[in-house]
């Protein structure tokens, strides 16, 4: 979990901190700008939608309301949840 202060940094400083948003697994500190979500992975790796999101995919983000929807029709989810490989989990060697 990288720290997002950087990432937030150049979106802000590229002038696009009111066009998008960052989406992350990443931590966050006092210093972050913009529109910033984070701890997404555990929905994810629960199989849930987030998980299947592709490049390209729009995604409508309503902050006042606290909800984020993925512009993906659920014939489309559901032909992604086919073809879904998880990625497989490493443990650290027991000592």
């Amino acid at each position: 979990m990288q720290e997002m202060l950087g990432p937030t940094s150049y979106i802000k400083g590229m002038g696009l901190g009111g066009k998008c948003a960052l989406i992350t697994d990443g931590r966050f500190s006092g210093g972050t700008a913009g529109a910033c979500i984070g701890h997404v992975s555990p929905e994810a790796a629960a199989g849930g939608e987030i998980g299947l999101l592709k490049n390209g995919d729009i995604i409508e983000i309503d902050l006042p309301g606290g909800k984020i929807n993925a512009k993906v029709t659920p014939a489309q989810f559901a032909r992604r949840r086919k073809t879904a490989r998880p990625h497989a989990r490493k443990s650290p060697p027991v000592p």
